[in-house]
């Protein structure tokens, strides 16, 4: 007798850790069994051969006859890398991807022979530091002032913030009643707001010193 039994099999994919999977075309097949290979294709039957090989990809697969129906599940990690050469952004990675125009290692480093001509700018920068002084223009007498500051590097999400009142025009008798503080809901990746207190009838000239810590992002 002919055999009457079909297969049909279809797969589903997504990058590691996204929500979102996308289907492949599904196959339909005669016959009791799956030979052979197959390249997955979407729904305008173009293959699908944008896989990212510094990415990793969970895979289902659900396979049905006219008896029943079951599903399989498989994983494709990252590809080890060893060292990533950017010749688009000059830069160079070692253990991972290069992001950018810069030297990155994602395992721990050691550089036996030292690393010269260091800058405390470089430092900084490595450390994800910026720092700056803000003068608040005009005294402020008996009320309060606010001053913006913006980094000339955004980060990649809020840093921590240190701030210090500076001024010249001070007696030690009234310095218990000037009070300098971060405004929360003002801080972002890209800049803060102080807000400086003067109590006091003295006309105060102020300056603000800040320090930022976070990661820095210069793309």
């Amino acid at each position: 007798a002919a055999e009457e039994n079909s297969i049909e099999f279809q797969v589903e994919y997504r990058e590691k850790g996204a929500a979102t999977w996308t289907e492949a075309k599904a196959v339909s097949i005669a016959g009791i069994s799956v030979d052979g290979g197959y390249v997955l294709k979407d729904a305008n039957d173009a293959d699908i051969d944008d896989f990212d090989d510094m990415k990793g990809y969970d895979f289902v697969l659900a396979l049905s006859d006219i008896y029943a129906a079951s599903t399989a599940t498989a994983q494709i990690a990252t590809s080890e890398i060893i060292a990533d050469f950017n010749t688009t952004d000059n830069g160079v990675a070692f253990g991972g991807k290069s992001t950018g125009e810069k030297f990155e290692s994602y395992k721990p480093a050691h550089f036996y022979d030292g690393i010269a001509a260091l800058s405390h700018e470089h430092i900084l920068d490595m450390l994800g530091v910026q720092t700056g002084e803000t003068s608040i223009s005009g005294g402020v007498p008996n009320g309060w002032k606010d001053v913006a500051v913006t980094f000339s590097t955004p980060y990649k999400s809020p840093p921590l913030i240190l701030i210090f009142p500076q001024t010249g025009n001070i007696e030690a008798a009234n310095v218990g009643n000037i009070l300098l503080v971060l405004l929360e809901d003002k801080l972002s990746k890209t800049g803060f707001t102080a807000r400086w207190y003067n109590n006091t009838s003295d006309t105060r000239y102020p300056k603000v010193r800040w320090i930022a810590i976070g990661e820095l992002d210069p793309d």
